[in-house]
Protein backbone atom coordinates (compact mmCIF):
# COMPACT_ATOMS: atom_id res chain seq x y z
CA UNK A 1 0.00 0.00 0.00
CA UNK A 2 1.26 3.47 -0.90
CA UNK A 3 2.01 5.77 1.99
CA UNK A 4 0.23 9.08 2.42
CA UNK A 5 3.27 10.90 1.09
CA UNK A 6 3.45 8.97 -2.17
CA UNK A 7 3.45 11.14 -5.28
CA UNK A 8 0.25 10.85 -7.30
CA UNK A 9 0.52 10.38 -11.05
CA UNK A 10 -0.80 13.35 -13.04
CA UNK A 11 -4.33 12.89 -14.38
CA UNK A 12 -4.40 13.21 -18.17
CA UNK A 13 -7.74 13.49 -19.93
CA UNK A 14 -8.17 11.72 -23.26
CA UNK A 15 -11.24 12.79 -25.23
CA UNK A 16 -10.41 11.49 -28.73
CA UNK A 17 -12.60 8.79 -30.34
CA UNK A 18 -11.98 5.09 -30.02
CA UNK A 19 -9.96 3.12 -30.94
CA UNK A 20 -7.38 5.90 -30.66
CA UNK A 21 -8.46 6.80 -27.12
CA UNK A 22 -7.63 3.35 -25.78
CA UNK A 23 -4.25 3.27 -27.51
CA UNK A 24 -3.37 6.70 -26.13
CA UNK A 25 -4.48 5.68 -22.63
CA UNK A 26 -2.23 2.62 -22.68
CA UNK A 27 0.69 4.74 -23.79
CA UNK A 28 0.03 7.27 -21.02
CA UNK A 29 -0.09 4.54 -18.38
CA UNK A 30 3.21 3.13 -19.64
CA UNK A 31 4.74 6.60 -19.21
CA UNK A 32 3.56 6.88 -15.59
CA UNK A 33 0.39 8.97 -16.01
CA UNK A 34 -3.17 8.28 -14.89
CA UNK A 35 -5.29 8.36 -18.05
CA UNK A 36 -8.92 9.50 -17.85
CA UNK A 37 -10.71 8.29 -20.98
CA UNK A 38 -13.86 10.25 -21.81
CA UNK A 39 -14.45 10.15 -25.59
CA UNK A 40 -16.44 13.21 -26.69
CA UNK A 41 -16.72 12.28 -30.36
CA UNK A 42 -17.01 9.15 -32.45
CA UNK A 43 -16.25 8.37 -36.07
CA UNK A 44 -18.63 6.36 -38.25
CA UNK A 45 -18.37 5.00 -41.77
CA UNK A 46 -20.40 6.75 -44.45
CA UNK A 47 -22.65 4.35 -46.35
CA UNK A 48 -22.68 4.10 -50.12
CA UNK A 49 -18.97 4.48 -50.83
CA UNK A 50 -18.18 3.63 -54.44
CA UNK A 51 -14.82 3.28 -56.21
CA UNK A 52 -13.92 5.73 -59.00
CA UNK A 53 -14.81 4.70 -62.54
CA UNK A 54 -11.14 4.66 -63.48
CA UNK A 55 -7.98 4.32 -61.41
CA UNK A 56 -6.57 7.64 -60.14
CA UNK A 57 -2.90 8.52 -60.47
CA UNK A 58 -2.57 8.43 -56.68
CA UNK A 59 -4.49 8.26 -53.41
CA UNK A 60 -4.02 10.83 -50.64
CA UNK A 61 -5.00 10.35 -47.00
CA UNK A 62 -4.94 12.91 -44.17
CA UNK A 63 -6.38 10.67 -41.43
CA UNK A 64 -6.10 7.02 -40.51
CA UNK A 65 -9.87 7.14 -39.94
CA UNK A 66 -10.37 7.53 -43.67
CA UNK A 67 -8.75 4.13 -44.14
CA UNK A 68 -10.29 2.55 -41.03
CA UNK A 69 -13.79 3.38 -42.28
CA UNK A 70 -13.15 2.86 -45.96
CA UNK A 71 -15.30 0.30 -47.77
CA UNK A 72 -13.33 -2.93 -48.16
CA UNK A 73 -14.13 -3.29 -51.86
CA UNK A 74 -13.31 0.34 -52.57
CA UNK A 75 -9.93 0.09 -50.86
CA UNK A 76 -9.15 -3.20 -52.59
CA UNK A 77 -9.63 -1.47 -55.93
CA UNK A 78 -7.14 1.26 -54.96
CA UNK A 79 -4.23 -0.53 -53.29
CA UNK A 80 -2.30 -0.81 -56.54
CA UNK A 81 -1.82 2.94 -56.98
CA UNK A 82 0.66 5.13 -55.05
CA UNK A 83 -0.59 6.38 -51.68
CA UNK A 84 0.50 9.65 -50.10
CA UNK A 85 -0.18 9.74 -46.34
CA UNK A 86 -0.15 12.79 -44.08
CA UNK A 87 2.27 11.23 -41.56
CA UNK A 88 4.00 8.09 -40.36
CA UNK A 89 1.06 6.60 -38.43
CA UNK A 90 -1.36 7.08 -41.32
CA UNK A 91 1.26 5.59 -43.63
CA UNK A 92 1.45 2.51 -41.40
CA UNK A 93 -2.33 2.16 -41.58
CA UNK A 94 -2.18 2.44 -45.37
CA UNK A 95 0.34 -0.40 -45.53
CA UNK A 96 -1.80 -2.50 -43.20
CA UNK A 97 -4.73 -1.84 -45.52
CA UNK A 98 -2.75 -3.26 -48.45
CA UNK A 99 -1.15 -0.27 -50.18
CA UNK A 100 2.32 -1.31 -51.32
CA UNK A 101 3.65 2.06 -52.49
CA UNK A 102 3.21 4.48 -49.57
CA UNK A 103 5.01 7.78 -48.95
CA UNK A 104 4.58 9.78 -45.75
CA UNK A 105 4.54 13.57 -45.45
CA UNK A 106 5.47 15.60 -42.36
CA UNK A 107 2.15 15.51 -40.52
CA UNK A 108 -0.07 18.21 -42.01
CA UNK A 109 -2.06 18.99 -45.14
CA UNK A 110 0.42 21.54 -46.45
CA UNK A 111 3.35 19.13 -46.30
CA UNK A 112 1.19 16.45 -47.94
CA UNK A 113 0.30 18.79 -50.81
CA UNK A 114 3.96 19.69 -51.16
CA UNK A 115 4.89 16.00 -51.33
CA UNK A 116 2.34 15.37 -54.07
CA UNK A 117 3.76 18.32 -55.98
CA UNK A 118 7.27 16.90 -55.75
CA UNK A 119 6.27 13.42 -56.86
CA UNK A 120 3.54 13.91 -59.48
CA UNK A 121 3.17 16.22 -62.50
CA UNK A 122 0.53 18.94 -62.59
CA UNK A 123 -2.72 17.63 -63.98
CA UNK A 124 -2.45 14.31 -62.14
CA UNK A 125 -5.70 12.96 -60.70
CA UNK A 126 -5.68 12.48 -56.92
CA UNK A 127 -8.35 10.53 -55.05
CA UNK A 128 -8.56 12.04 -51.57
CA UNK A 129 -9.86 9.66 -48.88
CA UNK A 130 -11.21 11.92 -46.15
CA UNK A 131 -13.87 12.74 -43.60
CA UNK A 132 -17.04 14.71 -44.21
CA UNK A 133 -15.73 17.51 -41.96
CA UNK A 134 -12.18 18.54 -42.85
CA UNK A 135 -9.89 21.50 -43.29
CA UNK A 136 -9.77 22.86 -46.86
CA UNK A 137 -6.05 23.60 -47.23
CA UNK A 138 -4.98 20.35 -48.88
CA UNK A 139 -7.60 20.44 -51.63
CA UNK A 140 -7.18 24.18 -52.15
CA UNK A 141 -3.41 23.93 -52.60
CA UNK A 142 -3.68 21.04 -55.05
CA UNK A 143 -6.29 22.90 -57.11
CA UNK A 144 -4.11 26.02 -57.22
CA UNK A 145 -1.21 23.92 -58.52
CA UNK A 146 -3.26 22.38 -61.32
CA UNK A 147 -4.03 18.97 -59.82
CA UNK A 148 -7.41 17.26 -60.10
CA UNK A 149 -8.44 16.33 -56.58
CA UNK A 150 -11.54 14.18 -56.10
CA UNK A 151 -12.74 13.73 -52.51
CA UNK A 152 -14.13 10.37 -51.39
CA UNK A 153 -15.67 10.87 -47.96
CA UNK A 154 -15.46 7.63 -45.98
CA UNK A 155 -16.38 8.75 -42.44
CA UNK A 156 -18.12 11.38 -40.37
CA UNK A 157 -17.48 12.63 -36.84
CA UNK A 158 -20.35 12.92 -34.36
CA UNK A 159 -20.55 14.32 -30.86
CA UNK A 160 -21.05 11.91 -27.97
CA UNK A 161 -22.77 12.58 -24.67
CA UNK A 162 -19.93 12.63 -22.16
CA UNK A 163 -19.90 9.81 -19.60
CA UNK A 164 -18.45 11.85 -16.75
CA UNK A 165 -18.88 9.53 -13.77
CA UNK A 166 -15.27 8.34 -13.77
CA UNK A 167 -14.06 11.88 -14.38
CA UNK A 168 -15.84 13.26 -11.32
CA UNK A 169 -14.34 10.60 -9.09
CA UNK A 170 -10.76 11.03 -10.31
CA UNK A 171 -10.06 14.53 -9.06
CA UNK A 172 -8.56 17.52 -10.84
CA UNK A 173 -7.53 17.18 -14.49
CA UNK A 174 -3.83 18.08 -14.71
CA UNK A 175 -3.57 17.88 -18.51
CA UNK A 176 -5.97 17.35 -21.39
CA UNK A 177 -4.83 16.06 -24.78
CA UNK A 178 -6.74 17.76 -27.61
CA UNK A 179 -6.50 16.24 -31.08
CA UNK A 180 -9.06 17.91 -33.34
CA UNK A 181 -11.16 21.08 -33.66
CA UNK A 182 -14.34 19.04 -33.10
CA UNK A 183 -12.86 17.54 -29.94
CA UNK A 184 -11.65 20.95 -28.79
CA UNK A 185 -15.11 22.51 -29.02
CA UNK A 186 -16.66 19.55 -27.19
CA UNK A 187 -13.99 19.74 -24.48
CA UNK A 188 -14.53 23.48 -23.98
CA UNK A 189 -18.23 22.86 -23.40
CA UNK A 190 -17.48 19.99 -21.01
CA UNK A 191 -14.98 22.00 -18.97
CA UNK A 192 -17.42 24.89 -18.66
CA UNK A 193 -20.22 22.72 -17.23
CA UNK A 194 -21.08 23.96 -13.70
CA UNK A 195 -20.63 20.55 -12.09
CA UNK A 196 -17.24 19.96 -13.75
CA UNK A 197 -15.63 23.39 -13.95
CA UNK A 198 -13.77 22.88 -10.67
CA UNK A 199 -11.87 19.94 -12.15
CA UNK A 200 -10.38 22.18 -14.85
CA UNK A 201 -9.22 25.15 -12.78
CA UNK A 202 -5.52 24.42 -13.41
CA UNK A 203 -5.66 22.14 -16.45
CA UNK A 204 -2.98 22.46 -19.12
CA UNK A 205 -4.59 21.98 -22.53
CA UNK A 206 -2.14 20.32 -24.91
CA UNK A 207 -3.25 20.83 -28.51
CA UNK A 208 -2.13 18.99 -31.62
CA UNK A 209 -2.05 22.10 -33.84
CA UNK A 210 -2.80 25.85 -33.87
CA UNK A 211 -6.16 25.10 -35.50
CA UNK A 212 -7.08 22.85 -32.57
CA UNK A 213 -6.03 25.52 -30.08
CA UNK A 214 -8.11 28.13 -31.91
CA UNK A 215 -11.18 25.87 -31.77
CA UNK A 216 -10.68 25.37 -28.02
CA UNK A 217 -10.91 29.16 -27.53
CA UNK A 218 -10.10 28.89 -23.82
CA UNK A 219 -10.39 32.17 -21.86
CA UNK A 220 -6.96 31.62 -20.29
CA UNK A 221 -4.62 31.18 -23.27
CA UNK A 222 -1.59 30.81 -21.01
CA UNK A 223 -2.87 27.33 -20.16
CA UNK A 224 -2.86 26.24 -23.81
CA UNK A 225 0.25 24.69 -25.37
CA UNK A 226 0.60 23.60 -28.98
CA UNK A 227 2.72 20.71 -30.28
CA UNK A 228 5.55 21.71 -32.59
CA UNK A 229 4.43 19.03 -35.05
CA UNK A 230 0.88 17.70 -35.60
CA UNK A 231 1.62 14.20 -34.30
CA UNK A 232 1.11 12.39 -31.00
CA UNK A 233 4.82 12.08 -30.22
CA UNK A 234 5.08 15.88 -30.22
CA UNK A 235 1.97 16.13 -28.05
CA UNK A 236 3.48 13.73 -25.50
CA UNK A 237 6.60 15.86 -25.30
CA UNK A 238 4.45 18.63 -23.81
CA UNK A 239 3.45 16.44 -20.86
CA UNK A 240 5.13 17.10 -17.50
CA UNK A 241 7.90 14.82 -16.36
CA UNK A 242 6.91 12.10 -13.92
Amino acid sequence: MLGSGAKQSPNVLVTRPEPGAGATARRLAECGFSPLVVPLTETRAIAGQTPPRSAPDAVAVTSANALRHGDVEVLAALVGVPCFAVGARTADMARETGFANVTAAEGDGQSLARLVGEELPAGARILYLCGRTRRPEFERILASEGYRCEALETYETRALAAQTGSLKGAGAVDCALVYSPNGARALAALAAAPDLAGLFEKTQFLCLSPAVAAALDWPQPERIRVADRPEEDALFRLLPKV
